[in-house]
């Protein structure tokens, strides 16, 4: 799986260095990069994402889950509350949200 994920990583860089303002690109770079650890770089490329779209639920719950691995459980609460508020029926980020208390 981390495989695959590596692989999406690389496409999507190639497609930021034809178009570095591809904004989805970058939110999309964001979430493989989370998703196979690489926390510090995810972090960067996701806060940018949900700056420009406030409304990426998806961004703000990998946001928290970076933060909560990080030991930062207020922005981690910040991030799954902004998630919740987008989707007030994902059990997931209920989960999470319980996890912090």
């Amino acid at each position: 799986k981390a495989e695959r994920h590596e692989k999406a990583a690389k496409y999507l860089v190639r497609v930021i260095k034809v178009d570095p303002d591809h904004q989805k690109a970058r939110a999309f770079l964001g979430v493989e990069l989370a998703k196979i650890g690489k926390d510090k770089k995810a972090k960067k490329l996701l806060e940018q994402a949900v700056h420009t779209d406030p409304k990426f639920a998806r961004g703000h719950v990998l946001l928290g889950d970076i933060y909560a691995r990080a030991g930062d459980t207020k922005k981690a609460k910040a991030a799954y509350q902004k998630a919740a508020k987008l989707k007030p029926k994902d059990a997931d980020i209920k989960a999470k949200l319980e996890a912090l208390k």
